[in-house]
């Protein structure tokens, strides 16, 4: 039987820049309405002043909050913050008026604040390749240094897969509980029909544009097969990473494809992302890197079609159920998208791949599993 005790979510790493779409943002709201739905906490929510609607729209509730005095700080104290693990007068008191005894950060490296003893204090981690993928390679090491402190200010943390974890002991010797990311999409919610691509055959990615996401290599591969399928290849993501979105525009004008592909950086309701997900007649995920990987699964268990690249987190995380490609060759994926197009799992193969993945990353399993990993450690 779980303790009655107090919970702050620190959702402080929150601006009114965010979206719903982030996917920090997302595992979040998730969080929030699974702890209000399968736990005995009282559950707190701790946000600068703002973004308070923000909050109760993601979780579908209103939720209890400690509202910072101040809005979103500019960077100069954001980082005086991190570094220097002062909190506010304020917040000390809320803390304590409220008993509130533990914490959690759904996103550790966006942590403002350090919460020390009695308070006991957890954080989550997705993935240490952020500044791996960049440019500036010279930032790589102020980053190790950066990722170093904070990690181990942390006393209890949290990897959203086993490929996390074993990612965060090589590279700094820290140890973690690997508790699974649940499935975002709230399956109540109808579809809501876009009529862009109502009647039309599509393949489907979702995710954004960066260049470890992989786009590049899905667009050669359809560019194979584009003479020997009527369908279009829908890529669907977000507004940021803007630059290389367009390299991904110049490459398909380049080979002569801009009438069947469509790049969507567009919001789309969750009720627009189940029609997009169930209408594709296949969804791909080329991806290089993910600490989890939401997409495919997502669309698993919409019943799509779906195959994944050949990386160690998709192995852990499909269980090794989903076709895999060498998301490094054209051609090799070429082969697997004609195939299943030509060849797809029949209904009984999907509905069952689909009860397996909903059972096992659903939310009240991923909250079991957190109220256990809280109450083992004092």
């Amino acid at each position: 039987m779980q303790n009655k005790e107090n919970i702050l979510i620190d959702c402080s790493f929150f601006d009114s820049s965010w979206t719903a779409s982030e996917s920090t943002v997302v595992y979040a709201g998730r969080l929030l309405q699974g702890l209000l739905k399968y736990s005995s906490y009282q559950v707190y929510v701790l946000i600068w002043k703002g973004t308070e609607s923000f909050i109760d729209n993601l979780v579908g509730q209103n939720v209890e909050k400690i509202v910072l005095n101040n809005k979103y700080p500019q960077a100069y104290k954001r980082h005086f913050y991190r570094v220097s693990g002062y909190l506010p007068r304020m917040l000390k008191k809320e803390i304590h008026k409220r008993g509130i005894t533990i914490v959690l950060h759904p996103h550790c490296f966006d942590a403002f604040f350090r919460f020390g003893k009695p308070i006991k204090y957890f954080a989550v981690l997705h993935d240490l390749f952020l500044y791996d993928i960049r440019k500036d390679r010279f930032l790589y090491y102020p980053w190790r240094l950066y990722r170093k402190i904070m990690i181990r200010r942390i006393p209890h943390l949290i990897s959203i897969s086993q490929s996390t974890h074993d990612e965060l002991l090589r590279r700094d010797s820290q140890e973690s509980m690997v508790i699974y990311n649940s499935i975002a999409f709230d399956f109540d919610i109808a579809e809501q029909k876009i009529g862009d691509i109502a009647g039309k055959k599509y393949i489907l990615d979702v995710n954004r544009f960066q260049r470890y996401k992989n786009a590049e290599i899905l667009i050669r591969a359809f560019y194979i097969l584009k003479d020997e399928i009527p369908h279009l290849l829908y890529l669907k993501g977000d507004q940021k990473n803007e630059e290389d979105r367009k390299k991904l525009v110049t490459l398909v004008e380049e080979l002569n494809i801009k009438d069947r592909v469509i790049f969507d950086s567009s919001y789309r309701t969750e009720g627009e992302l189940r029609y997009l997900y169930t209408h594709a007649d296949l969804f791909v995920s080329p991806s290089l890197k993910e600490g989890f990987g939401w997409t495919p699964i997502e669309a698993v268990i919409l019943k799509t079609p779906t195959i994944v690249s050949d990386i160690p987190v998709f192995k852990e995380v499909t269980c090794g159920m989903i076709p895999m490609f060498n998301p490094y060759s054209s051609d090799n994926l070429a082969i697997h998208m004609k195939d299943m197009l030509t060849n797809p799992p029949s209904e009984k193969a999907r509905t069952g791949l689909a009860a397996f993945f909903l059972d096992r990353y659903s939310l009240e399993t991923q909250i079991s599993h957190l109220i256990a990993f809280i109450a083992s450690e004092e």
